[in-house]
């Protein structure tokens, strides 16, 4: 139950790298609001499948009598979060202004990332899954100690959406000195 659930999941993020891939293949940049919504469809799936892996798969292996299973967990564990950093630092970067100036780079830099989290998903399949057995969940509980996964993923996601504000700011208000708020935009 539980490494079916995880080979669906990892099927719905290699769908969704799919999908992001054919969105930034054009040769001029593609609907930026669609681009948005998809970046953060795969943020949130993104970090959903992390939460329940490390609730399910790493927690179980970290905790495994064999060092062979305990470095392998550790090993595929260090390789996401390179993985996450690197998406961190690609969502600060790539604002919605910068992804219309720079399109061509954006393009290879988002495929980068989707051959990364296929190489990452695939390691896994080879290298964690078969260490355990088909069994059922361990639990949903959340442990302190544990990674707030889903917590980054609405940090990430919220990047996203205010990178796209630059196109169309919010307005702001100001405060002038005859004690009036008038609405301004920027």
């Amino acid at each position: 139950m539980m490494l079916t659930r995880l080979l669906r999941e990892h099927d719905k993020l290699r769908t969704i790298g799919a999908d992001l891939a054919v969105l930034v293949s054009s040769s001029e940049p593609c609907d930026l609001d669609e681009l948005v919504q998809k970046r953060c469809e795969m943020t949130r799936m993104v970090h959903q499948h992390l939460a329940y892996e490390e609730r399910q798969l790493f927690r179980r292996l970290r905790n495994d009598p064999d060092p062979a299973s305990r470095r392998a967990v550790d090993d595929c564990a260090t390789g996401i979060e390179q993985l996450h950093v690197a998406y961190k630092a690609h969502v600060a970067m790539w604002t919605v202004k910068e992804i219309a100036a720079r399109w061509p780079d954006f393009q290879k830099a988002v495929k980068m990332l989707i051959i990364g989290m296929r190489m990452k998903l695939d390691r896994e399949e080879r290298e964690l899954f078969p260490l355990v057995a088909e069994t059922t969940e361990v639990g949903p509980r959340w442990l302190p100690g544990t990674r707030n996964w889903a917590g980054d993923g609405i940090e990430i996601q919220s990047a996203i959406r205010r990178s796209s504000a630059v196109r169309d700011p919010a307005p702001s208000f100001i405060h002038t000195t005859s004690l009036k708020i008038s609405r301004q935009t920027t």
